[in-house]
């Protein structure tokens, strides 16, 4: 792995290499190939809206769609996922729906 370049202006090659391999590889092999961060490529990618989306798999709809990142109970932790605003569906990269979170609090209110 090489030195990362931290606080370098991306040369016009380095663009060219995210544009062409952002659909197909992780952020994370982009940024070793690169030799930067992570969050580096993930900035670059937003600043030069690159956002390989992903049909949403309940209504099929590609252009109203947005990138989030969505919370996974089951794991506790957070994923980068899609946000369908025609169907109001969160999904993942794989295509997996994600069901919506409900509190503890929210689940006693339901069984009441």
């Amino acid at each position: 792995m090489t030195a990362k370049r931290t606080g370098l202006k991306w040369s016009y090659e380095e663009d060219r290499f995210l544009e062409r391999h952002f659909k197909t590889m992780s952020d994370k092999e982009i940024a070793d190939i690169l030799g930067r961060t992570e969050i580096a490529v993930i900035n670059r990618r937003t600043r030069r809206e690159l956002v390989a989306t992903i049909p949403c798999p309940k209504c099929n709809e590609t252009t109203k769609i947005g990138v989030v990142n969505t919370y996974i109970p089951n794991k506790n932790t957070t994923k980068s996922g899609f946000y369908c605003r025609n169907c109001l569906t969160e999904y993942l990269k794989n295509g997996k729906i994600i069901p919506p979170y409900e509190s503890s609090e929210e689940k006693e209110e339901k069984s009441i």
